[in-house]
């Protein structure tokens, strides 16, 4: 690989025009260029300047479709989270920071459930998806805090289905939530894979993208993967790109945002 390769040739001109012409280069105030000369294999001829940047700020662009995404999360959390990310680059606060505190909340939303602080837990709670939306976008181990968030969410719906009881109607709020959660995760998934593989088995790109792993997080959602992939299976038999159109108008709403903010009501109920 030439060590020219990652570098943009602006203009190529004759060495009788050189003293005529001056590098031409963007700067950016947030990054300084290096300016080196691509070697010219034309007689008489040579190359101007050219223009690499040797140091790129952390870039953290949380982007949302409303046609895919629930409406709490282009309507609040995302514009939310955007505006976030400058503050987070100029405390040069590192992604893995970011995934391992907002990690450390989700526990903590588990804990104050448990023993009955319902405040607490909500607080926590709305601050862990906040951190979620920044980390989608920041960090390059966004898979496995997917993978952890995806699966608290489920134990903290379960812990609040035992605690309210299904003679309750949160219980069966809560319920119904999960159910709608894990169907719109399958549809996404489905996605995903047909555009990757060709085929809509998304059960099988998790296993192999998880192999053999011994991590408990993992094995769990293996576990929720299996069973979202029966409830995608049962009501879509075939990859049908419309049907699945028409349905993910619908089940979007469940999504993570709308999903949050339905979990921080029962939360306060508590």
């Amino acid at each position: 690989m030439s060590e020219y390769e990652d570098y943009e040739i602006y203009e190529v001109i004759n060495t009788e025009d050189l003293n005529k012409v001056e590098a031409k280069a963007e700067v950016t105030p947030s990054a300084q260029p290096t300016l080196k000369l691509a070697p010219s294999s034309q007689p008489g001829v040579k190359a101007t300047p050219l223009v690499k940047t040797e140091l790129e700020p952390i870039k953290i662009n949380i982007n949302s479709i409303p046609e895919h995404d629930a409406w709490a999360d282009y309507a609040i959390f995302f514009p939310l989270a955007n505006k976030l990310k400058d503050s987070i680059i100029e405390l040069e606060i590192s992604p893995m920071l970011i995934t391992v505190f907002g990690s450390l909340l989700r526990v903590l939303v588990i804990y104050y459930i448990y023993n009955n602080e319902p405040y607490y837990a909500a607080v926590a709670y709305l601050i862990a998806y906040i951190f979620d939306c920044i980390d989608e976008k920041s960090s390059d181990r966004f898979h496995e805090r997917m993978v952890f968030s995806f699966v608290t969410n489920l134990i903290i719906g379960g812990i609040l289905i035992h605690k309210y009881g299904f003679n309750d109607y949160h219980g069966m709020i809560v319920l119904v939530l999960i159910i709608m959660l894990i169907l719109n995760f399958g549809l996404e998934e489905a996605i995903i894979s047909n555009s990757i593989n060709g085929n809509d088995n998304f059960l099988i790109r998790r296993q192999k993208e998880i192999g053999n792993s011994s991590s408990i997080i993992d094995k769990m959602f293996l576990v929720l993967t299996n069973i979202s992939y029966v409830f995608y299976r049962s009501i879509f038999p075939n990859y049908n790109q419309n049907k699945i159109s028409n349905w993910s108008k619908v089940i979007k709403e469940f999504g993570p945002g709308n999903f949050t903010l339905a979990m921080l009501y029962i939360i306060f109920n508590l």
